[in-house]
Protein backbone atom coordinates (compact mmCIF):
# COMPACT_ATOMS: atom_id res chain seq x y z
CA UNK A 1 0.00 0.00 0.00
CA UNK A 2 1.42 3.28 -1.27
CA UNK A 3 2.05 6.48 1.56
CA UNK A 4 -0.64 8.48 -0.43
CA UNK A 5 -3.40 5.94 -0.31
CA UNK A 6 -2.26 5.12 3.88
CA UNK A 7 -2.76 9.31 4.13
CA UNK A 8 -6.44 9.08 2.14
CA UNK A 9 -7.63 6.68 4.77
CA UNK A 10 -5.94 7.97 7.44
CA UNK A 11 -7.69 12.13 6.35
CA UNK A 12 -11.24 10.10 5.49
CA UNK A 13 -11.32 8.62 8.97
CA UNK A 14 -9.64 11.72 10.66
CA UNK A 15 -12.65 14.35 8.96
CA UNK A 16 -15.36 11.75 9.63
CA UNK A 17 -14.48 11.59 12.80
CA UNK A 18 -14.07 15.40 13.28
CA UNK A 19 -17.54 15.40 11.36
CA UNK A 20 -18.96 13.69 13.68
CA UNK A 21 -17.93 15.37 16.63
CA UNK A 22 -18.82 19.15 14.93
CA UNK A 23 -22.33 17.42 14.18
CA UNK A 24 -23.11 16.07 16.95
CA UNK A 25 -21.60 18.86 18.97
CA UNK A 26 -19.42 17.14 21.35
CA UNK A 27 -17.08 18.96 23.23
CA UNK A 28 -15.12 16.27 24.95
CA UNK A 29 -14.37 14.65 21.08
CA UNK A 30 -13.88 17.92 19.59
CA UNK A 31 -11.29 18.76 22.38
CA UNK A 32 -9.88 15.64 21.92
CA UNK A 33 -9.72 16.04 18.41
CA UNK A 34 -8.30 19.63 18.43
CA UNK A 35 -11.30 21.17 16.82
CA UNK A 36 -11.61 24.03 19.08
CA UNK A 37 -8.44 25.29 18.34
CA UNK A 38 -10.07 26.14 14.45
CA UNK A 39 -11.06 28.75 13.30
CA UNK A 40 -15.44 28.84 13.36
CA UNK A 41 -15.35 28.56 8.58
CA UNK A 42 -13.16 25.72 8.98
CA UNK A 43 -14.97 24.20 11.39
CA UNK A 44 -18.12 24.69 9.67
CA UNK A 45 -16.52 23.89 6.53
CA UNK A 46 -15.59 20.54 8.11
CA UNK A 47 -19.50 19.43 9.71
CA UNK A 48 -20.86 20.48 6.15
CA UNK A 49 -18.32 18.19 4.38
CA UNK A 50 -20.51 15.75 1.37
CA UNK A 51 -19.14 12.01 0.39
CA UNK A 52 -17.91 13.35 -2.51
CA UNK A 53 -15.61 15.25 -0.89
CA UNK A 54 -14.38 12.93 2.16
CA UNK A 55 -13.38 10.29 -1.31
CA UNK A 56 -11.12 13.15 -2.41
CA UNK A 57 -8.49 12.24 0.25
CA UNK A 58 -6.96 10.11 -1.86
CA UNK A 59 -5.60 12.93 -4.08
CA UNK A 60 -4.19 15.14 -1.33
CA UNK A 61 -0.83 14.92 -0.32
CA UNK A 62 -0.36 15.02 3.32
CA UNK A 63 -1.47 14.35 6.50
CA UNK A 64 -4.78 16.46 8.03
CA UNK A 65 -4.32 15.43 11.72
CA UNK A 66 -1.67 14.49 13.71
CA UNK A 67 -2.09 11.70 16.25
CA UNK A 68 -0.39 11.78 19.38
CA UNK A 69 -0.95 8.44 21.67
CA UNK A 70 -1.29 8.95 25.68
CA UNK A 71 0.60 6.09 26.78
CA UNK A 72 -0.86 5.40 29.72
CA UNK A 73 -4.36 4.97 28.21
CA UNK A 74 -2.63 3.02 25.64
CA UNK A 75 -1.11 0.69 28.61
CA UNK A 76 -4.63 0.46 30.02
CA UNK A 77 -6.71 -0.45 26.81
CA UNK A 78 -3.77 -3.01 25.63
CA UNK A 79 -4.25 -4.95 29.07
CA UNK A 80 -7.76 -4.66 28.87
CA UNK A 81 -7.56 -6.42 26.04
CA UNK A 82 -5.18 -9.01 26.64
CA UNK A 83 -7.45 -9.73 29.83
CA UNK A 84 -10.72 -9.88 27.07
CA UNK A 85 -8.81 -12.33 25.50
CA UNK A 86 -7.59 -14.81 28.30
CA UNK A 87 -11.29 -14.50 29.30
CA UNK A 88 -12.55 -15.62 26.09
CA UNK A 89 -9.89 -18.16 25.69
CA UNK A 90 -10.66 -19.83 29.29
CA UNK A 91 -14.43 -19.57 28.56
CA UNK A 92 -13.72 -21.32 25.09
CA UNK A 93 -11.31 -24.08 26.70
CA UNK A 94 -13.91 -24.47 29.83
CA UNK A 95 -16.86 -25.65 27.21
CA UNK A 96 -14.08 -27.90 25.12
CA UNK A 97 -13.19 -29.56 28.68
CA UNK A 98 -17.51 -30.57 29.39
CA UNK A 99 -18.64 -28.06 31.85
CA UNK A 100 -21.76 -27.44 31.86
CA UNK A 101 -23.66 -24.59 31.20
CA UNK A 102 -25.11 -24.20 34.07
CA UNK A 103 -22.04 -24.68 36.17
CA UNK A 104 -20.32 -21.61 33.37
CA UNK A 105 -23.36 -19.37 34.34
CA UNK A 106 -22.64 -19.99 37.79
CA UNK A 107 -18.79 -19.28 37.42
CA UNK A 108 -18.92 -16.61 35.05
CA UNK A 109 -22.62 -15.37 33.90
CA UNK A 110 -22.88 -16.95 30.65
CA UNK A 111 -26.49 -17.10 29.83
CA UNK A 112 -27.96 -20.43 27.88
CA UNK A 113 -27.64 -18.33 24.49
CA UNK A 114 -23.85 -17.49 24.56
CA UNK A 115 -22.88 -21.07 25.69
CA UNK A 116 -24.93 -22.44 22.89
CA UNK A 117 -23.80 -20.23 20.30
CA UNK A 118 -19.58 -20.88 21.82
CA UNK A 119 -20.35 -24.46 21.75
CA UNK A 120 -21.75 -24.60 17.96
CA UNK A 121 -18.84 -22.08 17.45
CA UNK A 122 -15.97 -24.53 18.97
CA UNK A 123 -18.10 -27.45 17.45
CA UNK A 124 -18.57 -29.36 20.95
CA UNK A 125 -21.59 -31.75 20.96
CA UNK A 126 -24.79 -30.94 23.26
CA UNK A 127 -24.29 -32.55 26.50
CA UNK A 128 -27.18 -35.11 27.69
CA UNK A 129 -29.40 -33.53 30.22
CA UNK A 130 -29.92 -35.11 33.27
CA UNK A 131 -27.23 -35.62 36.57
CA UNK A 132 -24.08 -35.36 36.23
CA UNK A 133 -22.62 -39.05 36.50
CA UNK A 134 -20.59 -39.45 39.62
CA UNK A 135 -16.44 -40.26 39.61
CA UNK A 136 -14.83 -43.50 40.93
CA UNK A 137 -13.52 -43.28 44.09
CA UNK A 138 -9.64 -43.62 42.26
CA UNK A 139 -10.57 -40.52 40.12
CA UNK A 140 -12.56 -38.43 42.77
CA UNK A 141 -9.14 -38.50 45.19
CA UNK A 142 -7.38 -37.90 41.84
CA UNK A 143 -9.69 -34.73 41.37
CA UNK A 144 -8.81 -34.06 45.36
CA UNK A 145 -5.09 -34.12 44.84
CA UNK A 146 -5.23 -31.97 42.42
CA UNK A 147 -7.30 -29.09 43.76
CA UNK A 148 -5.03 -29.06 47.06
CA UNK A 149 -2.09 -28.48 44.32
CA UNK A 150 -3.74 -25.63 42.79
CA UNK A 151 -4.89 -23.58 45.77
CA UNK A 152 -2.50 -20.61 44.32
CA UNK A 153 -5.22 -20.64 41.16
CA UNK A 154 -8.00 -17.19 42.85
CA UNK A 155 -9.59 -17.33 39.89
CA UNK A 156 -12.45 -20.10 40.34
CA UNK A 157 -12.75 -21.55 36.65
CA UNK A 158 -9.04 -20.91 36.01
CA UNK A 159 -8.54 -23.33 39.34
CA UNK A 160 -11.10 -26.23 37.85
CA UNK A 161 -9.69 -26.66 34.25
CA UNK A 162 -6.28 -26.35 35.65
CA UNK A 163 -7.38 -29.81 38.01
CA UNK A 164 -9.10 -30.74 34.44
CA UNK A 165 -5.77 -30.82 32.81
CA UNK A 166 -4.24 -32.61 35.41
CA UNK A 167 -6.61 -35.22 35.60
CA UNK A 168 -8.10 -34.87 32.24
CA UNK A 169 -10.94 -35.76 34.40
CA UNK A 170 -14.55 -34.06 31.94
CA UNK A 171 -14.90 -31.00 33.66
CA UNK A 172 -18.82 -31.16 34.49
CA UNK A 173 -17.71 -34.19 36.73
CA UNK A 174 -14.51 -32.68 38.72
CA UNK A 175 -16.35 -29.39 39.17
CA UNK A 176 -19.33 -31.76 40.76
CA UNK A 177 -16.56 -33.69 42.60
CA UNK A 178 -15.17 -30.78 44.11
CA UNK A 179 -18.37 -29.14 45.16
CA UNK A 180 -19.82 -32.63 46.57
CA UNK A 181 -16.68 -33.34 48.82
CA UNK A 182 -16.20 -29.55 50.27
CA UNK A 183 -14.00 -27.54 47.96
CA UNK A 184 -15.47 -25.45 45.25
CA UNK A 185 -15.54 -21.15 44.70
Amino acid sequence: MDTNSLFGDFNRQALILAHTALKSDNPRLMEALGLNALESSVRIAISNLNLSQLLMTDDFRGCLAEVRFNERQLRNYLGMTRSKEQEESLLNESITAGIRQPQLQELKGVSRREFDVRRVRLGVPEKPRGPIEHLSEEEDLKVARAWMQTKELTDPLERYLAVHRMTEVPLDQAISSITLNGGGS
